[in-house]
């Protein structure tokens, strides 16, 4: 796998492609994820509780997903952004916890057009999905830190090394040359630090979640 080098202030390297006025709100809630068990935390439950305080709509779609499990496998932070469609261009929600704040971090801000839209994941069948690999077993390794990444959209990706397939189920597909495949993608990255990961066929697990 090519290596690739994330730091905690940047996000996913794919670029938000937007076309509008943003006019951003900014607020501080209760946290819903920093510093619970990933192994007991069911994420579903999680964006059900977020979803109702934020009055999302149920088929808000997902983007920029960003989670690092701590060495006692807590949440230590999280952040995502939540696009919904509304009647004059696009509601944004970005959401973030960190070990640095208390509360959580809500912006909201408004697009006339956001151009990736019908390529983004839904946001209930994502976590529905996270909570999928975490029964399994799939977000936690023996690495101290993790960092669970994802892009959200589908879309084509060339893979260069073994990843799983998550459709009905979770399966390994080996894979030895360069694969061309559709779908959206899940990193699972482990480091011995905790500012940096970098990604390597030794410390990721790659998942492909097929677009229906």
């Amino acid at each position: 796998m090519k290596v690739l080098k994330w730091g905690l202030g940047i996000l996913l390297t794919l670029g938000v492609i937007m076309i509008g006025f943003y006019q951003f709100n900014r607020e501080t809630h209760k946290t819903h994820f920093r510093g619970s068990n990933v192994k007991t935390s069911v994420f579903q439950e999680k964006w059900e509780r977020l979803r109702k305080e934020q009055n999302v709509s149920k088929h808000a779609n997902i983007e920029q997903f960003h989670m690092i499990i701590d060495e006692n496998k807590k949440i230590e932070s999280i952040r995502f952004e939540i696009i919904e469609k509304t009647g004059k261009g696009y509601n944004i929600i970005h959401y973030s916890e960190n070990q640095e704040e208390k509360n959580a971090d809500v912006s909201e801000s408004t697009s006339k057009s956001w151009l990736q839209y019908k390529r983004l994941s839904d946001a209930h069948v994502f976590f529905h999905n996270l909570d999928r690999l975490n029964s399994k077993g799939f977000l936690t390794n023996e690495f101290p830190y993790t960092l669970i990444a994802s892009s959200g959209w589908n879309e084509l990706h060339e893979l260069r090394d073994d990843y799983y397939l998550l459709n009905n189920k979770l399966a390994l597909v080996p894979n030895k040359e360069e694969t061309t495949v559709k779908g959206s993608t899940l990193l699972v990255i482990g480091s011995r630090e905790r500012d940096s990961f970098e990604s390597a066929a030794t410390n990721t697990k790659t998942v492909l979640i097929s677009s229906k």
